[in-house]
């Protein structure tokens, strides 16, 4: 039985005892990033595809049942990034990088809580300033000449309902 092994470094084809056959990814950072953005977001690498093609493979990563057979408990083949000239320090760096991204879109995102409290905060501004307004003119006119206006208003009522009689 074949087993395909897709590591943050390269995709690897073994037996469950020796490794048979490698794609190694590019080592330069950007490229590597690439691919495991690609790995995490369900994605299935063109060297997962070449290394195992015309081949009937078996894998533990539910991502690849596409193009292989997925079973849980496949045999693990300890496969070092040393032993083909990477280092522990680059997949650091990667990840760091990776979630500084993932950081700054959620950052630059916007939030439509944030904004439906700031549109709600700008709203009672203006309600408030309105009502201010209103009170300024109320403090403005004299209750005496309202108090006039209103016995005027009771007078020419009560004239009208004695005319109606």
């Amino acid at each position: 039985m074949l087993y395909l092994q897709t590591r943050w470094f390269g995709v690897f084809l073994h037996d469950g005892e020796k490794l048979l056959d490698y794609v190694l990814f590019p080592r330069d950072r950007e490229s590597l990033k690439e691919r495991i953005e690609k790995i995490w977001r369900g994605e299935i690498l063109e060297e997962e595809k070449r290394l195992i093609k015309n081949k009937k493979v078996i894998s533990s990563d539910r991502r690849l049942t596409s193009i292989s057979e997925y079973a849980d408990n496949i045999p693990f083949l300890k496969i070092q990034p040393e032993d083909f000239g990477f280092d522990y320090n680059d997949l650091r760096k990667i990840l760091l990088d990776i979630a500084g991204k993932k950081v700054d879109e959620e950052l630059g995102r916007e939030d439509l809580q944030i904004i439906q409290m700031v549109k709600n905060i700008d709203e009672l501004v203006k309600i408030s300033n309105i009502l201010s307004e209103r009170i300024r003119e109320w403090k403005n006119l004299s209750i005496h000449h309202g108090i006039e206006i209103v016995e005027k208003l009771k007078r020419e009522v009560d004239k009208s309902i004695e005319e109606i009689k």
